[in-house]
């Protein structure tokens, strides 16, 4: 069965907030980390992303390397602001 939309998700603060919650899971758990875009950029109306994906090596000589390959996603709907009515299905 698929869990639940959101599941595994957290809201974090602050870059201390973050460096905890790494800290926490420990080095073995994969992690996935975006900023919330309050005021998106928007392509003729729809919202978008493009995934990059890296492999940080160390941060100390900083070593990362980019995966010639991507992704883009683009919205089937208009983006809408945030507001009571449709604060449910905004992402």
């Amino acid at each position: 069965s698929n869990p639940p939309r959101g599941a595994g998700i957290h809201l974090v603060l602050s870059k201390g907030d973050l460096e905890k919650r790494i800290r926490f899971a420990g080095p073995d758990v994969v992690s996935v980390v975006q900023e919330y875009l309050d005021r998106p950029v928007l392509l003729e109306g729809y919202k978008f992303d493009i995934r990059l994906y890296v492999l940080v090596l160390s941060l100390v000589p900083l070593r990362v390397f980019l995966c010639r390959e991507g992704l883009v996603r683009v919205c089937s709907e208009k983006y809408e602001a945030p507001t009571v009515r449709n604060q449910l299905r905004v992402t």
